[in-house]
């Protein structure tokens, strides 16, 4: 090195000496060679110089800078890649900007200068999206305009990023994306989630059965599956019951007595988990008389009201077939007594002749 030298290497044995250069400045370097046996203080001046180097290590898949190893003093340096600007050098280098292909750097400081090149391999990365997220974000070096996007075997779509995952079910997934003859492809997980809360929209009492027909709403995603429901029964008679069932109606026969009121609450399940239960609907059986519930009600009104309308229709057939009836016997009279008259006629026009 340069003066005043650092003692930084023993050797045991006699010459010659390799010393590796790798970790040495570009440019001259000096050597004291220092004897210490023998002839103390026996030593010799030396010199050589070494080339300039500078070595780039070609990313994997998935990176987004390349790692360079020189020998030429990065401080002041400064590098250029490809045919751009030169800036500072700074390793290891971004490449996020880059297309796939070869490019060139070359990193230069004073005197010293140093060339080489890289490969940059085609790289889709896509991003596990949180648990309650709807898109995967992805990162590529393949230009996106004009770029194709196939999720799992579906058909080939113009890329946009974010990916729309609003319609994928849980599981693991495959995106591939190609331009021209440039292709990549990442897979990424969905995870799903315990299903939403369902809702009591039906309840009321069959009095015939003296029973409790119950009916909820499921709300579902892809996300969300729903592959069981679990229904609690609570009452004032101490009768508590829980049922898992697979669809969104029940009738409870069991354990139903008048007078006494029933609480109910439901919540769906799936292999991610339990949701929350639903707030809770009651309902109290009547002592006696009949509970009908409000459709019965409804179809009651529309069977009154077809019953009137094929009354009225009956009445209006009924009146034009009288009438129709009546003007026919009116025609049959008016015909007798013109067919009288006619034959008076003859008889006196017939007398005449006689006469």
């Amino acid at each position: 090195s340069s003066s005043p030298f650092t003692p930084s290497l023993l050797h045991a044995g006699f010459p010659p000496y390799n010393l590796s250069i790798l970790t040495l400045e570009a440019g001259v370097q000096k050597f004291l060679i220092t004897a210490t046996t023998g002839v103390t203080g026996a030593s010799t001046l030396a010199s050589v110089s070494i080339p300039a180097y500078l070595q780039c290590h070609t990313p994997s898949d998935y990176a987004s800078s390349v790692s360079c190893s020189s020998n030429i003093p990065l401080t002041g340096a400064q590098c250029i890649i490809d045919v751009g600007p030169a800036t500072p050098c700074i390793f290891p280098m971004n490449t996020s900007t880059l297309a796939p292909g070869t490019h060139n750097i070359t990193i230069s400081n004073s005197n010293l200068s140093s060339s080489t090149s890289f490969v940059l391999k085609a790289y889709l990365q896509c991003h596990t999206p949180s648990d309650y997220a709807s898109s995967v974000s992805c990162s590529s070096n393949i230009p996106l305009t004009g770029a194709q996007c196939i999720i799992d075997v579906g058909p080939a779509t113009p890329c946009t990023f974010p990916v729309n995952t609003s319609t994928l079910v849980p599981g693991t997934h495959y995106i591939t994306i190609s331009y021209g003859n440039l292709s990549s492809s990442a897979s990424f997980i969905l995870e799903g989630l315990p299903p939403l809360v369902p809702e009591i929209d039906q309840l009321y009492v069959l009095e015939k059965d003296i029973a409790i027909s119950i009916h909820w709403t499921a709300n579902t995603t892809f996300l969300r599956p729903i592959s069981s429901y679990t229904l609690q029964v609570s009452s004032t008679t101490a009768f508590n019951q829980t049922l898992t069932l697979t669809n969104t109606s029940y009738i409870l026969r069991m354990g139903v007595a008048r007078g006494h009121t029933y609480v109910f609450q439901v919540r769906a399940m799936n292999a991610y988990g339990s949701g929350n239960y639903s707030d809770s609907r009651s309902l109290t059986v009547p002592n006696s008389g009949l509970l009908v519930p409000w459709w019965a009600w409804l179809i009651v009104a529309l069977l009154l009201l077809l019953a009137l309308l094929l009354c009225c229709v009956f009445c209006c057939c009924l009146f034009c077939c009288f009438k129709k009836a009546k003007q026919q016997t009116y025609i049959v009279k008016e015909y007798k007594a013109d067919t009288g008259k006619n034959f008076e006629a003859a008889e006196e026009y017939q007398t005449t002749i006689s006469i």
